[in-house]
Formats: C-alpha cells, sequence, structure tokens
C-alpha cells in the first residue's frame, strides 16, 4: 500500500498542465449567467451509454449500476473471506507460546504451535586425547600438575574416557593463548569447536476477518511478544486448530 500511495503522489505532484481546447466549452455557475437556462423536464433527458443515444428513461444511473461488474479489493475475490496471520516468536519458553495459544483460540482464531532449534554462540573445548588406561591418564594428571598446568579435569566416562578436559572458551584470542601455553610445554592439545542448541517455540495465527477489534491483539496481551505479519499461503493452515 506503501509503495502503490509513493507512486501515485509521484504520479500526481509531477503531472504537467493540461492544455485547454479553444473550441471546449467551460462550466459556468447559473448565477454567472446572463440568462437563466430553460427549465427541462427529466423525462426528456437523453442518456448515452456507450457512445449511443438512448430513449428517454434507458440507461438512467440505477439501471446502469446493475450492470456494472462487482469490485473488489486486490487479491480478494467475491465471496472471500479475508484473513490477516500473524507469527509470534521466538519464544523461549513452551507455556509462553501455550498460553498465547489459549488466548487466541478463546477467540476462535486458527493456531498452530511449532519449535524449531536455535544455534547459541560457538565455543571451543580443548583436551588431551584418551589415554589407554586409567592409570595412564592419572599419570598425566600429575604431569600436568608438575608442569605448572591449572584447570583441567579427568573425562570419567563416554568415548573420551580417560581424555582431560583443559577448558571451554569462547574467544580465538584465549583459544590462542591456552594452546601456546600447552604446547611450550611439550602437549598436543586437541581444539574441537561446537555450539550449543536451544529450543525455541512459534506460534502462528489466523485472524478470519479485519471486522474485529484489532486494538486487543496489537495492544493487548500478544503485544508483548514479537509479531510479524505473514502470508497466509506460508503458513499450513490445515493444521491449524480453531
Amino acid at each position: 500500500w506503501q509503495l502503490d500511495r509513493d507512486i501515485r503522489m509521484h504520479e500526481r505532484n509531477n503531472a504537467g498542465a493540461v492544455a485547454d481546447s479553444s473550441s471546449a466549452a467551460r462550466l459556468s455557475l447559473i448565477s454567472e449567467m446572463h440568462t437563466p437556462p430553460p427549465v427541462r423536464s427529466t423525462r426528456e433527458t437523453i442518456a448515452t451509454v456507450n457512445g449511443e443515444e438512448g430513449a428517454a428513461g434507458q440507461g438512467a444511473p440505477s439501471e446502469l449500476v446493475k450492470e456494472l461488474p462487482a469490485i473488489h479489493p486486490a487479491g480478494i475475490r467475491a465471496g472471500q473471506e479475508r484473513s490477516l496471520c500473524l507469527t509470534f516468536g521466538p519464544l523461549p519458553e513452551e507455556t509462553q507460546a501455550t498460553g498465547l495459544d489459549d488466548w487466541f483460540r478463546s477467540r476462535h482464531a486458527g493456531t498452530r504451535v511449532r519449535s524449531t532449534n536455535s544455534r547459541n554462540r560457538q565455543f571451543f573445548w580443548i583436551y588431551l586425547a584418551p589415554q589407554e588406561s586409567r592409570k595412564g591418564a592419572m599419570e598425566l594428571l600429575q604431569d600436568l600438575q608438575k608442569k605448572g598446568v591449572s584447570d583441567y579435569r579427568l573425562v570419567r566416562r563416554g568415548k573420551l574416557e580417560n581424555a582431560v578436559s583443559l577448558g571451554v572458551f569462547s574467544s580465538q584470542s584465549a583459544v590462542n593463548d591456552r594452546l601456546a601455553e600447552l604446547q611450550n610445554k611439550g602437549y598436543k592439545p586437541v581444539v574441537v569447536p561446537y555450539s550449543g542448541v536451544n529450543r525455541v517455540y512459534w506460534l502462528d495465527v489466523k485472524l478470519d476477518s479485519f471486522a474485529g477489534d484489532m486494538q486487543e491483539v496489537f495492544k493487548g496481551y500478544p503485544a508483548r511478544f514479537n509479531s510479524v505479519p505473514v502470508s497466509c499461503d506460508k503458513i499450513d493452515i490445515a493444521d491449524m486448530e480453531p
């Protein structure tokens, strides 16, 4: 709508003056005329339709309107119900999604709760490769202690059992400093980047008509959550529950 409005305003502001034809008749007020025109009966009026003159009574405004095609806003067919679709999220807690879902369902709106995985910031884990036995792992810990290495932990289970964890870091500079320290002491650490994963929730909403009070949606309880309007064609309305 905004783009269309800007285009229309631009055309209106840049429209040139219309040249008047010297033979064109000019409109004038009856009060400006020296001699008032003769009074004519409406029965004598001749309507012109599509460039052809008709008899009196044919082509009256009420009759012409009946012949006009139905006009509907762009993208809305005759008889088609107008809809507004919104997506709320991301919501960090499922209770927020279900609470918002209950609010819309109590007002007979179609809704659907869904979830996705959201990745957190990336981290780097530094560790020494697993030893062949627990005894070898304990000897490695003692060697680390003798060489002044701190902040280590023995991995006691899983695929990396008997490995030695040397810390988790969030910046590349911290990783470089730790690697330099360990390599200077004769160790060959392993660096593994990883990122945590959180589940977030979304609520798709389909409002069947604009006739309702939208103030309640945009200024009431739902207004505290992030939302964006979306095309109803892009969400699976068939899965929505009214």
